[in-house]
């Protein structure tokens, strides 16, 4: 016998490439902070995973030993798509690239880069390569991006380029001490907790049996035909399965629902809270100090990974 449920929003159909996603367009600027937090290094965690782009196919992941697709590139004795693709531009079967996500809060800006008042946000995922990875690493060397918000500019739409920088300490809207950004904090944590995806791996690629990934290698390739729908992987439409040839491309493409998250109307910012978040700040640049309560940006990181 089926289930049998009644109409309601609980039971509404999602699908993981709805999730809403963080992109922006040719000179758009961004001010996000990295949520997903180890609650033992107290650092950002990542979901990673090698994908290959294959043709008509959207991204698979690389049924590879990840080891050895790390050192050695490709894991051609356990993947057909390692085994054929050579790394070519616009190849039908790219090489298994990583491919990174994490959740992000979004705060939302007026056109002219400020943020708003009352604070309002979102909750959306982060999809990249290696090169962001970098970036975010080499920003970690220097800095504690847990207590800092990070200051995104899109330098390319088509294949998401962006120039990052770490917002100032004293700054990290998230973390202020004000009671309006308080109430925010919460909000963005119940949203966060409520909204988030557990397993962010779906966002990477689909996963494919080995025999069933052999067929649309073959595919991409010219050398045979698709498997049926019902013996591998979920049929995609024809607009995804051509995008994302180099690196996350395909994200360009997509319009995320927004998710934003409503803030106490009746509360308003203090001067000196205001002062902090409706400060124009531009990224690489040093933000104004802020005056107020001391930051006490231990509890505040408690309040977020809440309770283990």
């Amino acid at each position: 016998m089926g289930r049998e449920f009644y109409l309601d929003e609980e039971h509404r159909g999602k699908a993981f490439r709805d999730y809403p996603r963080l992109t922006l367009e040719e000179n758009e600027k961004a001010r996000v902070y990295l949520i997903d937090i180890n609650p033992e290094t107290k650092r950002p965690k990542f979901t990673v995973e090698f994908a290959h782009f294959i043709k008509g196919a959207w991204y698979i992941l690389c049924p590879g030993d990840y080891k050895t697709v790390l050192e050695q590139g490709a894991d051609a004795a356990q993947c057909p798509a390692c085994a054929v693709a050579t790394g070519e531009q616009d190849e039908p079967v790219g090489i298994a690239r990583r491919r990174f996500a994490c959740h992000v809060i979004r705060y939302h800006m007026d056109a002219r880069g400020k943020l708003l008042t009352p604070l309002a946000g979102e909750v959306l995922a982060w999809i990249f390569g290696d090169d962001k990875f970098n970036k975010l690493l080499d920003l970690s060397n220097e800095y504690d991006l847990v207590r800092r918000d990070l200051m995104i500019t899109c330098t390319g739409k088509k294949y998401q380029k962006f120039d990052i920088a770490p917002g100032d300490e004293k700054n990290c809207i998230i973390l202020r001490p004000e009671e309006p950004v308080k109430v925010f904090r919460q909000r963005v944590i119940a949203a966060y907790r409520e909204d988030k995806l557990e397993d962010l791996t779906p966002l990477l690629g689909r996963r494919a049996e080995k025999e069933i990934l052999q067929r649309l290698v073959s595919k991409a390739m010219g050398i045979m035909a698709a498997p049926p729908i019902e013996e591998g992987v979920e049929p995609i439409p024809p607009e995804e399965a051509m995008a994302g040839l180099f690196d996350v491309a395909m994200e360009e493409g997509e319009q995320a629902p927004s998710a934003e998250l409503p803030v106490a109307e009746e509360s308003p910012v203090p001067t000196p809270a205001e002062e902090s978040v409706g400060t124009e700040v531009q990224p690489g640049t040093a933000e104004p100090a802020v005056a107020g309560e001391p930051v006490d940006m231990d509890k505040a990181i408690e309040d977020i990974l809440g309770p283990q």
